[in-house]
């Protein structure tokens, strides 16, 4: 019984994904969109391996605003957008620090904060 509702689930999976990529393919994806995803995923590369360096919360007030903004759709990029987002990461940012260093006692890197 179990694996028959597997294999009903995974045949329509793939099916959808089949359909899916059909429609992507025949429509084309917009060139912009591979730039925001090559801009994301450099955005990850520099967060990932300036951390230590720069120190979490410097960094994520900043790296969470430009990954918002990048793949944010365009008529959602304005200045209101950005400043709604420079204060969302700076709420989240604080929070999460707060939540490891005094929920689950682990240090984050503090970077050029370090004393």
């Amino acid at each position: 019984m179990n694996t028959t509702l597997i294999k009903l689930f995974n045949s329509a999976l793939v099916e959808n994904t089949t359909r899916t990529f059909a429609e992507v393919n025949a429509k084309g994806a917009p060139s912009s969109d591979y730039v925001r995803v090559g801009l994301a995923f450099v955005g990850i590369l520099v967060y990932a391996f300036a951390l230590k360096t720069i120190g979490f919360i410097l960094l994520t007030v900043v790296f969470l605003p430009f990954e918002m903004f990048i793949l944010c759709p365009d008529e959602r990029r304005s200045k209101k957008e950005l400043i709604r987002l420079i204060i969302i990461s700076v709420i989240f940012t604080i929070v999460v620090f707060f939540l490891f260093r005094y929920g689950f006692k682990i240090l984050l890197p503090a970077g050029l904060f370090s004393l």
